[in-house]
């Protein structure tokens, strides 16, 4: 015999069913959702980290700016500067750091070598517009035996206000494109301008 509350029961089932469903798809999503800005905090932090360890090294490195205007091609549809417009200054600024250096990466190059990049982390966090002065900044890192490390600030040439901070990462080849040691001269050479080696230098 089936009752009336059988009935209720029966009708009202699969429906709550579904929704007890669709609500446990939505908890399950909201804690990937969690885990995720977690990890991405955790990944900021670390590289928030890294950034006011660079900041504080500073005023303790060799630091070569370089000046120049934005120019119309390297911006967007929206009136700033293409995110990938940095990562070219970024190359003029550690071809100006060699350069200011009395030296030359053609130099390097010449002797069978390159620096390639192996890793590029940029943290914007205001753009710039056309026709700004935006000035470079550019040191010299961590120099080991086949990578080396520059960081950079592009900032506001008048008021000083930072467009973008970050790091790349160079690993020494040859024209084989096999992993090397960067030769001792230029070692030396590079580690003029990082931290440690600056340290030493005041302290002499």
């Amino acid at each position: 015999m089936v009752t009336t509350h059988g009935l209720f029961r029966d009708r009202y089932k699969a429906p709550y069913a579904a929704r007890l469903e669709a609500s446990q798809q939505v908890l399950e999503g909201l804690e990937r959702i969690v885990r995720t800005v977690e990890d991405s905090g955790n990944a900021l932090e670390l590289y928030g980290k890294g950034i006011r360890t660079h900041q504080g090294a500073i005023d303790d490195t060799d630091v070569i700016q370089t000046t120049f205007r934005v120019r119309y091609a390297e911006t967007d549809q929206m009136g700033i500067v293409h995110h990938a417009s940095y990562i070219v200054w970024l190359e003029e600024g550690r071809s100006q750091w060699m350069r200011a250096h009395g030296n030359s990466y053609a130099h390097f190059e010449k002797e069978g070598l390159l620096l390639v990049v192996s890793e590029l982390c940029l943290r914007y966090k205001q753009p710039a517009r056309y026709d700004q002065r935006v000035t470079v900044r550019c040191w010299v890192e961590s120099v080991r035996s086949r990578q080396i490390q520059f960081n950079y600030q592009v900032v506001d040439a008048e008021t000083g206000a930072v467009f973008v901070e970050g790091y790349t990462q160079h690993i020494c080849l040859d024209r084989q494109g096999r992993v090397t040691r960067i030769p001792d001269r230029w070692t030396a050479f590079l580690r003029q301008g990082a931290p440690a080696m600056v340290n030493a230098r005041a302290h002499t």
